[in-house]
C-alpha cells in the first residue's frame, strides 16, 4: 500500500517544467500513528520517485499537532516543517527509522498524528504515472 500511495501521490505533483514554470503544488498529509506503520518503506519509496518529505514539529522536534478544541496558537506555537532527507544515507535512515516507529508527539497532540509536507524535487508527475507495478519502485 506505501508504494501504491508513494506512486499516487508522486502523480500528482508536477515539476515546475510541467505547468509552464509556475510555482510546484505542495500536497500535506496528516498521518495516524499505527504500531505497524508502513511509513519507513514510503520515505525511501517517495525519496525515489523525486519528491521530498518535511514533517510538522514544534520547538522540541515532537510531531506537532492539535485536538479538536484546542487553542491552535498555543498547540503550533513555534512549529515549523523539518526535513525528514538529508546528512548522510544512514543518518537520514534512523531519522526515519525515529519517525516512523518511535516518534514524540507534542503534549497537546492527543490524536498522535504527524503531519508531513510533500513537495516535488527532481524528475516529474508524467513519470510515476508511467510506473505500472509499484513493487519495482
Amino acid at each position: 500500500m506505501d508504494g501504491l500511495f508513494a506512486r499516487t501521490l508522486a502523480s500528482h505533483l508536477p515539476s515546475s517544467d510541467e505547468i509552464d514554470g509556475q510555482k510546484p503544488p505542495v500536497a500535506i498529509i496528516a498521518c495516524p500513528f499505527r504500531t505497524d506503520s508502513p511509513l519507513f518503506n514510503f520515505f525511501g519509496i517517495v525519496k525515489r520517485l523525486g519528491l521530498e518529505l518535511d514533517r510538522l514539529e514544534d520547538g522540541n522536534g515532537s510531531a506537532a499537532g492539535a485536538a479538536p478544541g484546542t487553542n491552535l496558537s498555543e498547540a503550533f506555537y513555534e512549529s515549523s516543517f523539518v526535513p525528514l532527507c538529508g546528512g548522510g544515507e544512514g543518518e537520514e535512515k534512523i531519522r526515519w527509522q525515529h519517525v516512523a516507529a518511535d516518534p514524540k508527539f507534542s503534549p497537546l497532540n492527543h490524536d498522535r498524528v504527524q503531519i508531513f509536507r510533500v513537495r516535488r524535487i527532481s524528475g516529474r508527475s508524467a513519470d510515476a504515472r508511467a510506473i505500472r507495478r509499484v513493487g519495482r519502485i
